[in-house]
């Protein structure tokens, strides 16, 4: 197994993955441009889908449809 990158120091998993949502939400926050987190955001799920198809997964997380209609109806 390949731990987590900071999991030597005091940050335990479910406090690096919250590190990384902070980061990734204020990236969203202070970044001007709509179409660039538009595609951040359209970058991510289709990260997500690969690793969901990686994993077979059955199906995706609720917030998953929820996004993909967002971004739908951006590109209308």
């Amino acid at each position: 197994m390949i731990p987590f990158p900071l999991q030597k120091t005091s940050f335990g998993k479910t406090e690096y993955i919250h590190l990384i949502y902070r980061r990734y939400s204020q990236w969203l926050e202070d970044h001007p441009s709509e179409r660039d987190r538009l595609q951040l955001i359209q970058g991510t799920l289709e990260s997500y889908v690969a690793a969901c198809r990686a994993r077979q997964d059955k199906a995706y997380a609720f917030p998953y449809s929820i996004m993909l209609e967002l971004l739908e109806n951006y590109n209308r």
